[in-house]
């Protein structure tokens, strides 16, 4: 096996970036290559490397895949055949959709899913990574569920960084449910990191040093880098689950002799004290072939299907004592009624809290009665009554609410279309976008007339939020209804 070398940071990295990013990051199809030997024979099929052991060329062979390795003293030149102009990354859509199954001692534990998209919404030529992992829980843990998002630019430098973890209570675990979510972006290589658990937010400025990658994008450098080199490197990681930056030493353990094998490549990754080994099989993107996602834990290929078909096991029944209190009922769902105003709504979830808010008797125009919010989310829904507000047509309705939000918003502007809600004679739904503070905002705003009286809900988060706080507001929205 080739030792392991400890070589330069910036020097390796940059050649590394360099080598994969010179072209685009999905390699686009070719001729075939062709290697001449000195013997004056012509071997086609496609170069995997060269180097000053020889070529590793793969070959199709009876209806599959062979490679073979061939001395550099028998090689007299080397012929590349040229790409094809089409390019096989289109914007939207998936360069990888991969699904794993969790295994640790013999046992499915839970599901791994990956996904690599070209662009997003602030690099069109950028990459978006996701990663989501879900352990089942049983009778003696809770199950628990992680997402790790990362957007880059084309060159995979990172400019948004993203980390959701949920556990739940299960079985005979006698643990609280929890969430913990850890986002922000990238601006000037410092990451604005704010972090948000049910009780508290929190902000962190974390300098990023140069080539620093987060464990997505530097997995996806590695395994495409052509040629591959043998030995570990030291690299800048940034962990979004610990909100922190580390160096990790990674790279292949050996190239030329699991490439001539023509099945598998070992990656391996030291961080600290775990050592996590990948083993890459032959593709365009890479195969990955077994993974170790933890000490303990392996992912392995499977189809959407088996994933999707790994639920959750039967609970076993833990012995109690009797001093042991009686099994609750899960608590039923929070309402919150204003009865003057005469509606009643459903809080998603038990970090959100909800109050009215007083006002004077002969008040009038719109203005605020409720206030609902959730800090873990970083969501804020505003309520309003207008007594004589109802009527009229609803473009005017629309022109008066942005000209009000134009006071503390002045770019506000509707992006999403006007839509009824059936449920609700005289209401209807639309979305705004704004910055407020620096901040862009979505809000998304339900008005309904009652009589000659209008009540507007404006449910709002930061634009960045969006995807954690999008099914909260919409079960907030959909549960309004008249007493």
């Amino acid at each position: 096996m080739t030792p392991m070398v400890r070589r330069p940071l910036l020097p390796v990295l940059a050649a590394l970036f360099g080598a994969l990013l010179g072209g685009p990051l999905v390699r686009t199809a070719r001729a075939e290559d062709v290697v001449v030997l000195k013997s004056g024979t012509r071997l086609g099929g496609r170069i995997l490397s060269e180097g000053p052991g020889g070529v590793v060329l793969e070959r199709a062979s009876g209806g599959g895949r062979t490679t073979m390795t061939i001395p550099a003293d028998q090689v007299s030149s080397v012929e590349r055949g040229p790409p094809d102009p089409t390019p096989a990354a289109e914007p939207g859509r998936p360069v990888r959709d991969e699904w794993f199954l969790l295994r640790s001692d013999q046992r499915t534990i839970g599901t791994r899913h990956l996904l690599l998209v070209k662009g997003h919404a602030s690099a069109a030529d950028g990459w978006r990574f996701e990663e989501e992992l879900a352990f089942v829980g049983d009778a003696r843990m809770p199950g628990v569920r992680t997402q790790r998002i990362e957007e880059t630019t084309a060159d995979l430098a990172p400019t948004t960084f993203h980390w959701r973890e949920r556990g739940e209570s299960g079985g005979g675990f006698r643990g609280e449910p929890y969430e913990v979510i850890r986002t922000g972006p990238v601006k000037d290589g410092v990451w604005e990191s704010t972090t948000r658990d049910a009780t508290a937010s929190t902000q962190a400025s974390i300098a990023l040093p140069r080539m620093a990658r987060g464990p997505l994008a530097l997995r996806e450098a590695l395994v495409r880098a052509s040629p591959r080199s043998s030995g570990l490197v030291e690299m800048p990681m940034v962990d979004a689950a610990r909100g922190e930056v580390r160096t990790v030493r990674a790279g292949f353990t050996s190239t030329d002799v699991a490439v001539a094998t023509g099945r598998e490549a070992v990656l391996r990754v030291e961080d600290q004290d775990r050592v996590l080994e990948s083993r890459w099989g032959i593709g365009d993107p890479p195969r990955c072939l077994r993974e170790d996602v933890a000490p303990g834990v392996v992912a392995v290929p499977c189809t959407k299907e088996q994933a999707e078909a790994v639920g959750r096991p039967a609970p076993v029944a833990p012995t109690r004592s009797p001093l042991d209190p009686l099994p609750q009922a899960p608590p039923p769902p929070k309402h919150f009624t204003l009865p003057e105003y005469g509606f009643d709504l459903t809080l998603p979830g038990a970090s959100w809290v909800a109050e009215a808010v007083a006002c004077l008797p002969d008040e009038t125009g719109p203005h605020k009665v409720a206030s609902i919010s959730s800090r873990l989310l970083a969501a804020d829904v505003r309520v309003e009554w207008d007594p004589a507000g109802g009527g009229g047509t609803v473009e005017a309705a629309e022109d008066a609410l942005l000209a009000r939000l134009r006071r503390v918003s002045k770019d506000v502007a509707i992006v999403g279309a006007r839509r009824p809600v059936l449920s609700l004679p005289g209401a209807y739904r639309f979305t705004l976008l704004g910055t407020v503070r620096k901040e862009r905002l979505r809000t998304e705003v339900l008005l309904i007339d009652r009589g000659g009286a209008r009540l507007t809900l404006l449910a709002a988060c930061p634009e960045s939020a969006w995807e954690d706080t999008r099914s909260a507001l919409e079960s907030l929205l959909a549960s309004f209804r008249w007493l």
